[in-house]
């Protein structure tokens, strides 16, 4: 039987459903090629065997190697380090830089650096949407502070994000030192006394 003209062949994403499942078990997948081989093992043979899925449904929902690591990485950072909401700025900030903190000293999160500069190298564009797609998660926390009076309102809040975040990954991979509570209040109390 044909397909009518507003039939759309793209999957649908059912909440707790069989497209679930699989994205779980695809993401799960590239999450491990990630940290055990890197970005260059990741192939979409590998995956459909290990996620049990067949390429044509990988291929479907993922054009390309660089879409499927982006999405393990996005879901893996938005799990880890959804931003706080305690309804104070300074302890918001503080618990963030945290878990970027953890998250960027862990395996997987050694893997999705290395994963987004090899995909940068190749598809710079896709690496932007990555990162802008991180800014406007993170981006709310600033505006509530914003909303509360605690942050000016032209703050540039990718500015500041890029800032804040910067001294985190500097700190770690530039100068090769541990971040503990002491650098993160130093870096937060700078930070609001120029704001």
């Amino acid at each position: 039987m044909s397909e009518g003209p507003t039939s759309d062949p793209t999957p649908r994403a059912r909440p707790g459903g069989r497209s679930q499942q699989v994205a779980e078990r695809v993401l799960a997948a590239v999450t491990q090629v990630l940290i055990e081989a890197g970005y260059a093992e990741l192939s979409f043979r590998d995956i459909s065997q290990m996620a049990n899925v067949s390429r044509t449904t990988l291929y479907r929902r993922w054009p390309s190697r660089a879409d499927l690591a982006i999405d393990a990485i996005t879901v893996a950072a938005t799990d880890q380090m959804t931003p706080p909401d305690t309804g104070n700025f300074a302890a918001d900030l503080s618990a963030l830089l945290g878990k970027i903190a953890d998250f960027i000293t862990s395996p997987l999160g050694v893997a999705a650096l290395s994963a987004s500069l090899e995909i940068g190298a190749s598809e710079p564009m896709a690496r932007e949407l990555f990162w802008k797609k991180r800014f406007g998660d993170l981006a709310p926390m600033f505006e509530r502070a914003q909303a509360r009076g605690e942050l000016p309102a032209q703050l540039d809040i990718e500015a500041a994000l890029a800032m804040l975040a910067g001294a985190i990954y500097f700190r770690v991979l530039v100068s090769a030192s541990s971040v503990d509570e002491e650098w993160i209040q130093r870096i937060v109390t700078t930070f609001l006394a120029g704001a």
